[in-house]
């Protein structure tokens, strides 16, 4: 049967259509085909700050750099490794450690007798000066004399007077070590014990743990 001119138009129509979506479809994949690959997601590391980062390197740079305080040996090395890279910045310069000024009023005296108690050793300088305590420090485990002291006196000038007048004297053959102490914190931290309230000055009738051999 043979077509209607109104059948042949709408085929027309269809092949039109179908070549102009053609067309357009073929035009789209050639534009696609000039551009650049899209590149693939980045992976996502959870920030120790609680912020997200795309970079693994960077949240270990920025947590080591905010806690270079509190690193362990593992995160103290990646950090120089870091720096080494130039991917950390230097470490900070350490301050300077602030120098307290030596007491005025208190003489240490070393090289003593071992068997010389506090008392022993403010006695010496009691025929002379003004003298408001001195001790002797002991071992912590044996409780035996280490062979050093302490001794305060009433005015600073007292204390300069003793340091010049025993400085080499000898007690029982031993030439005294005679120097103004040091202020808490300057010298070594080591633990003392003094010797019981009948081997010196004041009251230490149990063991202290309340100063290093630099000061009190």
């Amino acid at each position: 049967m043979p077509m209607s001119q109104q059948d042949r138009d709408a085929r027309e129509r269809a092949q039109r259509t179908e070549a102009a979506r053609r067309k357009a479809r073929e035009q789209r994949f050639s534009a696609d085909a000039d551009k650049a690959p899209r590149p693939p997601p980045k992976r996502t590391f959870a920030h120790p700050g609680g912020k997200m980062t795309t970079n693994k390197d960077e949240a270990m740079r920025k947590y080591l750099e905010r806690n270079e305080k509190n690193l362990n040996a593992a995160q103290r090395s990646a950090l120089e490794e870091l720096r080494a890279r130039g991917e950390a910045p230097p470490a900070a310069p350490a301050a300077p450690a602030e120098e307290k000024p030596d007491r005025e009023d208190k003489l240490y005296v070393g090289n003593l007798p071992f068997s010389y108690t506090g008392s022993d050793l403010g006695a010496v300088f009691a025929k002379r000066f003004h003298v408001l305590g001195s001790k002797v420090v002991a071992d912590r485990t044996t409780n035996r004399s280490r062979g050093f002291g302490f001794v305060t006196f009433a005015t600073a000038d007292d204390a300069a007077a003793a340091l010049e007048a025993f400085q080499n004297t000898k007690l029982e053959g031993r030439p005294l070590t005679v120097k103004f102490a040091t202020q808490r914190g300057q010298g070594p931290k080591q633990k003392e014990v003094l010797l019981g309230r009948d081997a010196g000055w004041g009251s230490w009738a149990t063991p202290s743990d309340a100063g290093a051999p630099a000061d009190a």
